[in-house]
């Protein structure tokens, strides 16, 4: 991607609601687009729903992938590799997934909530 995707702050604020609708049992949650899923480990719920993205066809390089799980190094990799153009989280990032984010030109927002979050890469 040669440059960041526009963020809409409404869509971002929007994002903790949608992740609630998504979330099931008590277990990691992904959401991009109108597909969710669920798993004991964050980046597995990130690989289902790139999968899911892939088999539909769906473009993903303007979708956002919200997750209810702290961001690292691996789930930034998973999502630039399937072509989302951002990652967000209700949780923190690390400063590994920081730095591949703005490598890759993916946006990176963590900490999502009501009245607030925090833009790591893209802006």
């Amino acid at each position: 991607r040669d440059e960041f995707m526009e963020l809409d702050p409404s869509a971002i604020f929007a994002l903790p609601g949608v992740l609630s609708q998504h979330r099931t049992r008590d277990l990691p949650t992904a959401v991009a687009g109108d597909a969710g899923r669920q798993d004991l480990d964050p980046l597995n719920a990130v690989h289902k729903i790139a999968g899911h993205m892939l088999l539909d066809a769906t473009p993903s390089p303007a979708l956002t992938l919200a997750t209810d799980a702290q961001v690292g190094f691996e789930i930034v990799r998973a999502a630039a590799a399937a072509g989302f153009g951002a990652v967000a989280t209700t949780a923190g990032v690390t400063s590994m997934a920081v730095e591949l984010a703005r490598a890759t030109n993916t946006v990176l927002v963590g900490e999502v909530g009501d009245e607030r979050f925090s833009v790591y890469s893209g802006a």
